[in-house]
């Protein structure tokens, strides 16, 4: 695949971080960086399951400071996993599809394209996911996956910054949110009224185990029900119980009944000072949540939903075989956060 350029969606955070006088950038030279703990990447490694290395890993595979920032490329892999591979050759009824294991795929012992010589004792896995990040003091940018999100990040730099001494375990990291300034303009003028966190009900086909097998009725009809699944079926199972569609007899399937759940979290009118300060904390708390998943209602008239409460943007980024120019990437990721810090989006200072 020659070189392209697609459109990527980067996203801001603040880097808020309680019992500690050291930057988020401060921090991450310390632990990764020449002399730190974790600057050789075999010690770096966060396991999938806690204390078992044989699932896979998450880690900061590679770092460097460029212009100011200090970038780092996070990336994820499940040891031994199968990718499935389509055979397209010529005119046939269907093609085949076979499955291939990183461990199936010779490569040189001598030297990779790089010029960098391999151990005997090197070994190959399947990249599952990539995030990459820009660090400057306390701000972060970003540019996340599918499978890698703000809050991947948020939890592993918890854990390697701990794990490498330079954080203290009783402090947090928390990558907080930036109101565009129009949002941030009426939150100031009116307060959080009601916070509505919503999602889909989406259900998943499962056969019936009490359901008899026959080898002999080949056309015998099996009984199907349909299983809730993600945020929203989580949150009603949480609220009345894991039973729930069989208690409520919901015969069709859950994608066709267009289900919904939301959540309305708000305070009577003569509420408290105290109460309006913690539904304002729980605003703050949805940073992780997706954009269409929640929408805050503003005392006195007034919606903001997810995408009003990020600072974000769009950079036409550079990939080559299917991997992004990384140079390309860190230079618009550091033009980006420097334009919003001088159009006053972003106040440095903090």
């Amino acid at each position: 695949m020659a070189g392209e350029s697609k459109q990527k969606a980067v996203h801001y955070k603040r880097a808020v971080i309680s019992n500690s006088f050291s930057s988020l950038q401060k921090l991450l030279e310390d632990a990764v960086g020449v002399g730190g703990a974790f600057e050789k990447v075999e010690h770096r490694q966060e396991y999938l399951v806690p204390g078992d290395d044989s699932g896979g890993a998450r880690f900061i595979n590679k770092s460097r400071n460029y212009k100011t920032l200090f970038f780092g490329q996070l990336i994820s892999f499940e040891k031994g996993r199968s990718q499935a591979l389509l055979t397209m050759n010529g005119d046939v009824s269907f093609y085949n599809i076979k499955s291939i294991t990183s461990s199936q795929i010779a490569f040189s012992r001598e030297a990779d394209e790089d010029g960098e010589e391999q151990s005997e004792d090197a070994k190959r896995e399947f990249v599952d996911s990539f995030l990459y990040f820009g660090v400057y003091g306390n701000h972060l940018v970003m540019m996340q996956s599918s499978s890698l999100r703000s809050k991947d990040l948020e939890t592993h730099l918890n854990w390697l910054l701990k794990g490498a001494g330079v954080l203290d375990y009783s402090s947090e990291i928390i990558l907080q949110d930036k109101p565009t300034e129009e949002a941030f303009r009426q939150l100031q003028s009116a307060p959080v009224k009601s916070i509505k966190i919503g999602a889909p009900v989406k259900g998943s086909a499962v056969e019936n185990p009490s359901t008899e097998r026959s080898l002999v009725e080949v056309n015998q009809v099996r009984k199907i029900k349909f299983m809730p699944e993600g945020k929203g079926g989580d949150v009603i199972a949480a609220a009345v119980g894991e039973n729930w569609v069989e208690r409520l007899d919901l015969k069709d399937a859950l994608d066709e009944a267009n289900l919904q759940v939301q959540i309305e979290i708000t305070y009577l009118r003569k509420t408290t000072k105290r109460g309006q300060q913690v539904i304002d904390s729980i605003a703050t708390s949805l940073r992780h949540m997706d954009d269409e998943d929640f929408q805050i209602e503003l005392k006195g008239g007034g919606t903001l939903v997810g995408k009003d409460l990020r600072l974000s943007g769009k950079l036409s980024v550079k990939y080559h075989n299917g991997l992004v120019d990384e140079d390309d990437l860190y230079l618009k990721m550091h033009q980006w956060l420097n334009s919003k810090i001088s159009l006053g989006d972003i106040d440095e200072a903090t």
